[in-house]
């Protein structure tokens, strides 16, 4: 099995990047390969301009289309996703998940988001 972690966390390190850490150690004794992709190291001006000639791109592009399951972490701000995340995801083409198992994994970024205790 070939897996591709996707960190979509702006800041490094994060509680998001650490749970998908947590998540790719237990199930890399069932794959065959494992890439991560850490979209703040990405080419800022290539992901905005969703050019996806640019290695960088390319490359997140390829392991995507190459996974069997693609693991995504990401902090809850404003309540949805980072917007860097999005923009990577914007960039897949359409088909880049199809057919392929995908763990989305997302942590509240404040405080704001955890239960109230009794």
């Amino acid at each position: 099995m070939n897996i591709v972690s996707i960190s979509g966390s702006p800041a490094q390190p994060s509680r998001s990047t650490w749970l998908l850490q947590l998540a790719r150690t237990r199930l890399e004794s069932e794959s065959t390969r494992s890439f991560a992709v850490h979209v703040p190291n990405l080419p800022a001006a290539a992901l905005l301009a969703a050019d996806t000639r640019a290695e960088a791109i390319a490359w997140a592009i390829r392991r995507v289309r190459a996974a069997d399951l693609v693991l995504i972490a990401t902090p809850i701000c404003q309540a949805a996703y980072s917007g860097l995340l999005k923009i990577f995801l914007d960039v897949l083409p359409p088909d880049a998940l199809r057919g392929k198992t995908v763990l989305p994994l997302a942590n509240g970024d404040s405080a704001a988001h955890w239960p109230a205790t009794q």
